[in-house]
């Protein structure tokens, strides 16, 4: 062969693709970026909601969180008063605010027993929203996949078990956190639901017990 000749048949490849070229380099796809936590936090709807609940939480603990304040309530709303009772005990009760004076109100104005039901309504209805937000919340930021990363215990936490979702409300700030686990572990609905509906039974009974004795 001459030297300097090239050979019929081979390929050309022009300049440019060689340029700048190694012979490591490999295309790689570029993955799509993931925000922040705190930033999918704040862009979180379930968190906005949470905090409009706190503050309202708040209002109504300081217009509606005494004997004397339900009673002028219930003189103004009449068959209305018991009814709309409920979703407000359940806002107090989601914020951090104590739910406790709404139950003992409840057994002074109302009475034993419906003092007690609307107590137990109020509290259920506050975990189902608390436990619904928890969920939406943990789908934003994506605790499924976390908690897979995390550390063995924190994965072996028994949030599944009924001891825990029931005997966990007893203690101070117990229902927050009880709610809070569990929709962040995924516990079944229903599961939690009637854990929940057992466990605030006592609370209420002895809240309407408190008020009607001290009435």
């Amino acid at each position: 062969m001459t030297r300097g000749v090239r050979p019929s048949g081979a390929l050309t490849v022009p300049s440019s693709l060689l340029k700048h070229k190694r012979p490591d380099q490999r295309c790689v796809p570029r993955l799509p970026c993931t925000p922040p936590l705190w930033r999918r936090a704040v862009r979180s709807r379930a968190l906005h909601v949470f905090l409009l609940l706190f503050g309202f939480g708040f209002l109504f603990v300081k217009f509606l969180g005494s004997q004397e304040r339900l009673e002028a309530f219930r003189s103004e709303l009449g068959l209305l008063a018991p009814i709309l009772t409920i979703p407000v005990h359940a806002v107090v009760a989601i914020s951090p605010f104590p739910s406790e004076v709404i139950a003992f109100a409840n057994g002074i104005v109302y009475g034993f027993w419906r003092g007690a039901l609307l107590s137990w309504l109020g509290w259920m209805a506050a975990a189902f929203l608390h436990y619904g937000l928890v969920r939406w919340l943990a789908s934003d930021l994506d605790v499924r996949g976390w908690l897979e990363r995390a550390p063995a215990w924190l994965r072996r936490f028994p949030a599944h078990h009924p001891v825990f979702l029931i005997a966990g409300r007893w203690v101070p700030y117990g229902p927050q956190l009880v709610c809070t686990v569990a929709g962040a572990y995924g516990v079944p609905f229903v599961r939690f639901a009637w854990c929940t509906g057992v466990s605030i039974v006592p609370v209420a009974f002895f809240f309407a017990t408190l008020a009607t004795g001290v009435s």
